[in-house]
């Protein structure tokens, strides 16, 4: 059933399309049995975006299995077993014929022309994202589920998919917020500099060498502590959870901006040495942060309900917060001009630009939906 129709319609059979305020959860009362007194099916789902990366000949993404959901039921009572995520692989595809160039499905050429031991490792991975592309060769996070969450990152060669390094970052147990909507279990990676710099989601950012994956640097930031007890999940918030959405890292001006979903606040690192410049509680200003934006000039763009603005190298407020009338709904884009921003009610555009030093963000118009 297609997603991307803004105003679904009726499907087959018995089936309705729910928005995500229209979840609830079928809470039980306390004249009902004790036993009785959880939710019915207990599945947490990750906040996962899905996109392919674009070069000038080819297009590259990942394909397979979706990522695992959290079955609190088997967390209880699953006899110990613990749950295994599925794994994918990379294809790339000519970007005018759309023909097949290579992929990394266990059955392909590309597979099994890499070394056992890479073989093996290549079944156990499950890539995040899509890779980022730059300078022919395909960076990305991966990790194995094994009794925790171990993340990676690889490095491909653009045009022969062939595996050229992988490092072993972290391993943790992810974050588990009190709602069905969960953060994902990792974000795309950037690369600038001569450096891959990959934000885990479990506790720890990393800055590693283009060309050889050795690490340059890991800093660990604070972790939101865990809002569910798996053996108490009927307590579980009829709500959706409210965390980042999944922001890529940002580098610019030698500084690295990270917006970690499982901690409370957006972080920027020197990007040499690791250094923290800087952090900014994820609730400010009266509002609660949900996308970073992008980047104009030396100022970041954060929406949550309004839009807010930061000097890059200090980390503080570049001018007052702009409310647009209606709560944004959705992530907005940042051009070279103006910030386009989807809300309730309308398309917003404003105009932002820097005079005689001073930051200023105004309103240019909207369109109704």
């Amino acid at each position: 059933y297609p997603i991307n129709n803004p105003k679904p319609g009726q499907p087959g059979g018995n089936v309705r399309f729910k928005w995500p305020g229209e979840i609830k959860y079928p809470y039980l009362t306390a004249t009902q049995p004790p036993g009785h007194r959880y939710l019915d099916n207990p599945v947490l789902t990750r906040r996962h975006p899905y996109f392919v990366t674009l070069d000038a000949e080819r297009l590259y993404a990942a394909c397979g299995a979706e990522q695992m959901r959290v079955d609190l039921n088997m967390a209880r009572w699953g006899n110990n077993e613990t749950q295994k995520q599925q794994t994918n692989y990379l294809f790339a595809l000519d970007r005018q014929s759309g023909k097949l160039l290579w992929s990394l499905h266990p059955d392909s050429v590309t597979f099994q022309n890499h070394s056992k031991t890479d073989q093996k490792w290549l079944r156990s991975i499950y890539f995040v994202s899509a890779p980022t592309c730059e300078a022919g060769m395909l960076y990305v996070m991966g990790y194995v589920v094994d009794g925790s969450n171990a993340a990676w990152a690889a490095a491909f060669d653009a045009k022969t998919g062939y595996l050229k390094w992988r490092a072993s970052i972290c391993s943790a147990q992810p974050t588990l917020l009190n709602g069905i909507l969960q953060p994902d279990i990792g974000l795309p990676v950037a690369v600038a500099q001569g450096k891959v710099f990959v934000l885990t989601n479990l506790g720890a950012v990393a800055a590693l060498d283009a060309d050889s994956g050795a690490i340059q640097w890991i800093r660990v930031y604070d972790r939101t502590p865990n809002q569910l007890d798996i053996n108490r999940s009927f307590n579980m918030s009829r709500q959706l959870s409210k965390c980042l959405g999944p922001n890529p890292p940002i580098v610019q001006n030698n500084i690295l901006i990270i917006a970690p979903q499982d901690s409370d606040m957006l972080y920027a690192y020197n990007v040499e040495t690791g250094q923290c410049i800087w952090e900014i509680p994820r609730v400010s200003q009266n509002d609660q942060f949900e996308h970073i934006l992008g980047v104009f000039g030396n100022h970041l763009v954060v929406s949550g309900k309004n839009l807010h603005f930061y000097e890059i190298k200090s980390g503080k407020i570049s001018c007052q917060s702009l409310s647009l009338g209606s709560d944004i709904k959705g992530r907005g884009i940042v051009t070279e001009d103006m910030v386009l921003v989807p809300t309730q009610n309308e398309l917003a555009r404003v105009n932002v630009q820097v005079s005689d030093g001073k930051f200023t963000a105004q309103i240019r118009d909207t369109y109704q939906w």
